[in-house]
């Protein structure tokens, strides 16, 4: 079953629970860095972003999803796909086929944590991207939307605030797709069929026919949506 540790963006600050969820869960002290949906494509600065934020683990990074295979995914012990465009990111995963590997390592229960774009790829449908002051631009005019749906079925929203709510609202009844909506300072914790929300401040729901949002107690227990 899949471990998936998935944030609504920000911060590393705002991020640290998760990370720190992240070195738990995984099986060996290397991890693999996939940046390359990152706006401008400064592969460098991503480098120097994500060493300090895990000193004790190796880090390898690609820039380059051709050719890669699932043999190639067996040696880690956890994936981190940070932030960026996710047109882009889901661009790449359909020209490689790089979504067939990832989705084997998944299901070897094995962590991956996903943070704003490497978030919303991994829920069912991709175009929340779009939403936001923090949208991203289809850069490469793809039309297949579909996102790797391992998160209940929902698909996801990052960087939210209730700002956006009549588009997302708007989105799900058009669709029929439910939301599941984090704040920067929100996270969620996927594992075994249930969501554990993470953070300071709660996730919020959208269905077809209303927003939900779980009362503050629920922020650190399990709850099913």
């Amino acid at each position: 079953m899949a471990k998936l540790i998935l944030s609504g963006g920000g911060n590393p600050d705002d991020e640290k629970p998760l990370h720190m969820l992240l070195r738990k869960e995984m099986t060996n002290k290397r991890l693999l860095y996939i940046p390359l949906h990152w706006k401008n494509a400064d592969f460098e600065s991503c480098h120097e972003w994500i060493t300090p934020i895990f000193p004790t683990l190796s880090i390898e990074m690609w820039t380059s999803l051709e050719k890669k295979t699932y043999e190639d995914l067996a040696t880690f012990g956890g994936i981190f796909l940070g932030g960026g465009n996710t047109f882009v990111l889901l661009n790449a995963f359909q020209k490689t086929g790089f979504h067939h590997p990832l989705l084997r390592f998944i299901n070897s229960e094995r962590p991956v944590f996903g943070g704003s774009a490497g978030a919303i790829i991994l829920g069912k449908d991709i175009r929340t991207a779009a939403f936001g002051e923090d949208s991203d631009e289809n850069t490469p005019n793809i039309t297949n939307f579909n996102g790797l749906n391992q998160v209940n079925g929902y698909a996801l929203q990052c960087h939210y605030n209730a700002d956006q709510d009549t588009e997302l609202e708007e989105f799900a009844r058009q669709t029929g797709i439910p939301i599941l909506a984090l704040s920067e300072k929100t996270g969620i914790f996927v594992h075994n069929g249930t969501i554990t929300v993470k953070g300071t401040q709660p996730a919020a729901t959208f269905t077809p026919e209303k927003k939900l949002v779980p009362v503050e107690s629920q922020i650190t227990k399990e709850i099913v949506l």
